[in-house]
């Protein structure tokens, strides 16, 4: 290297350094007006934030996702194509602390648990001064209050709704909140509650802990994902809720109180839920038990609603069904479960007629007998198992699951947990079945889980002279599939590049430089790859004959992999000009501000229109990174981005710094 580039690289690792305290006419190394770098704007569409989450479960541990815009509508549905920014899991008592990316444009951020149970389908919160957070917190009033066995029965009175009295249809609730998809009975408060997460069950489980060996049961290969558990099925009488005359021990048992707590929703229907009870020493057919009334409790559980734990207090009406409602089963009597699936009724929100809606909803498809899923199977379309009914011992509370495909001859994917409740009774003893599957509580498993992050690289070749700055000579999408476990440990990542667009008539080569751990590298060996240096990489050769085609890196970090938390990965993309392989030095661009590869020529940069790889005027940039995006609607070939039918409001958010327009992106026009 000459005196005069090693000069050179000293200045500018000089201004790379950069301190405030410079003047302008001390940087001007090429008889240019370049600013000092930390005064340039940085054209940069991401920031970071830090998240801090608090669910308040003891003893449980789970996957979310975060999203710019709530990925639910307000039907409770996942809307189809969202994509999260963010995914990790809690630590074992549902708390989590990280930072992470984000697009700069993002006041709010979406919190949405994934598959877990008894916490908020999507949280929506704040994001200030690079900070955003959710902590948990159980607020009790005199209409969600919990209730203690020792209180007085609660009664509920002749307040039941009639849904249809001709099909024996009613309800205990008479209010319905669309927000939070919560039924209420305003008649009379402690009917419906809400469960605080850190409540503890017995001395030896709290809820979370509960929660926990559920999944482990109905998931045993610890993918986190739906499996076919129908082996836990069983018949009517082991599934159903036989109130004794006497305990296992030869106790005399009065009654029994029963709360029915709704835990998650993960089906494709919108689901009803109620219940039915008979005398347990009654020979009933399959008609006798549809034409038993029925009371529905959880009127819409949809999938991520309802978003909390909630109670329900269970009543009885007599044993000919028409007397005042008391909270206390005598012994002698079963209690079964229905499910209407697929009530298909959309409910806007803050409906004045939302109940209405419902109980049409219900009716319409009770009435067609086609789509009700009852525990006593010998009532069900094929009699197929409806439910399944798990005990756990730690706790002492009753699990039930439903299939809601069950009324289909195939029984769907036979995974009994598209609806989840557990059951208190007090006592316990009353109801227990020895019979009875049970809730496991085996090891740990690895569940693994992968999270893509994607961008879209825009690059004008026509540096440092300066172009019409279209912003479309090279454009590629980089994907980064990022596979972790629940110990929030990185096992793999896999880059892949798309080459999307080609604007140039230079055979453009694209490729990154990964400043972190690297791991074991293994490429795609059936397209064009080159390693120039240990973490230097050239994925395509040629934009010209790329678009179209993908390129992958995967790396891997054994068997314990790398702290997603704290594992600090920058990719540094850039373009080889009119690329030959191993031919240095070259003419490369790069993101605003990034550094240069040791193979540019560096007698280059600087000159021209260059600052940092942004046009001397500070306007435009060289190179850009759409955070988060797909897809991206290229700006037309000859016209400066920015201008009209150009993502015109570019042009304010580069003027204030950022502070306006981040979404520019967004919309072409």
């Amino acid at each position: 290297m000459s005196m005069n580039k090693k000069l050179h690289w000293a200045l500018i690792a000089m201004l790379t350094i950069g301190t405030t305290s410079c003047v302008k006419n001390e940087l001007n190394l090429f008889e240019d007006n370049r600013l000092p770098k930390d005064e340039c704007f940085d054209f940069n569409t991401k920031t970071d934030v830090n998240l801090s989450l608090d669910f308040g479960f003891e003893g449980y541990s789970f996957a979310f996702a975060v999203y710019t815009s709530n990925p639910y509508n307000e039907d409770g549905e996942f809307i189809e194509g969202k994509s999260s920014i963010y995914e990790a899991y809690t630590d074992k008592n549902s708390s989590f602390s990280g930072k992470f990316d984000i697009p700069a444009y993002a006041k709010k951020l979406y919190i949405c648990p994934i598959d877990a149970m008894g916490v908020p389908a999507s949280i929506e919160v704040d994001v200030e001064n690079g900070l955003a957070g959710y902590t948990y917190q159980y607020e009790e009033d005199a209409d969600t209050r919990s209730i203690s066995y020792t209180e007085s029965c609660v009664s509920i009175g002749s307040r039941r709704v009639t849904i249809n009295s001709s099909n024996k249809l009613y309800a205990l609730y008479n209010d319905y909140s669309v927000s939070s998809y919560v039924p209420k009975n305003s008649y009379v408060n402690k009917l419906y509650s809400e469960v605080s997460t850190n409540t503890r069950l017995t001395s030896n489980s709290t809820l979370g802990q509960l929660i926990s060996r559920i999944e482990k049961t109905l998931t045993p290969n610890g993918t986190g994902k739906k499996v076919d558990n129908s082996y836990l099925c069983a018949e009517s009488k082991n599934t159903n809720l036989r109130i004794a005359h006497t305990t296992t021990d030869g106790q005399t048992v009065e009654g029994a109180h029963i709360d029915l707590n709704f835990l998650k929703a993960s089906g494709g229907y919108h689901n009803a839920m109620g219940y039915y009870y008979y005398k347990s020493d009654a020979t009933l057919s399959a008609q006798d038990i549809k034409d038993l009334p029925k009371f529905m409790v959880f009127p819409r559980s949809t999938s991520g609603k309802p978003s909390s734990v909630r109670k329900a207090r269970l009543q009885f009406f007599g044993e000919n069904y028409n007397e005042n409602g008391i909270d206390h089963f005598p012994p002698g009597y079963t209690v079964g479960w229905i499910l209407v699936a697929d009530i298909n009724s959309s409910i806007s929100s803050g409906s004045s007629n939302a109940v209405s809606k419902l109980n049409t909803g219900i009716n319409t498809v009770y009435s067609r007998g086609t789509r009700n899923i009852y525990s006593n199977r010998e009532a069900n379309a094929y009699q197929n198992f409806g439910c399944i009914t798990l005990y756990d011992k730690l706790s002492e509370k009753i699990i039930i699951g439903f299939e809601d495909n069950s009324f289909n001859q195939d029984c769907g994917d036979k995974s009994y947990e598209d609806i989840l409740f557990y059951v208190d009774c007090d006592p316990i003893a009353a109801v227990y079945d020895p019979e009875r599957p049970e809730v496991s509580d085996g090891p740990e498993e690895e569940i693994i889980r992968t999270q893509s992050k994607t961008s879209t690289l825009a690059f004008e070749d026509i540096w440092p002279t300066g172009g019409d700055y279209d912003m479309n000579d090279v454009v590629v999408e980089l994907t980064n599939d990022i596979t972790y476990n629940n110990k929030n440990r990185i096992k793999r990542i896999e880059t892949t590049v798309k080459a999307v667009h080609n604007g140039a008539t230079l055979a453009n080569a694209f490729g990154v430089v990964i400043n972190g751990t690297m791991g074991d590298i293994v490429v795609d060996e059936s397209s064009y790859f080159t390693q120039e240096e240990s973490n230097q990489f050239i994925f395509f050769n040629n934009i010209q004959t790329a678009v179209g085609e993908t390129f992958k890196l995967v790396r891997t970090f054994g068997a314990d992999g790398i702290d997603k938390l704290t594992y600090n990965e920058s990719m540094n993309p850039f373009i080889a000009v009119d690329y030959h392989q191993g031919l240095k030095p070259r003419k490369e661009v790069h993101l605003p501000k990034n550094e240069p590869t040791s193979w540019i020529n560096s007698s280059l940069i600087g000159q021209g229109s260059d600052m940092y790889f942004i046009d001397i005027e500070g306007n435009y940039p060289f190179a850009i990174e759409l955070f988060d995006v797909k897809n991206w609607e290229v700006v037309t070939e000859s016209n400066r981005i920015g201008s009209e039918d150009e993502y015109p409001r570019f042009d304010n958010w580069v003027k204030t710094f950022g502070a306006q327009d981040a979404d520019w992106y967004l919309k072409k026009r």
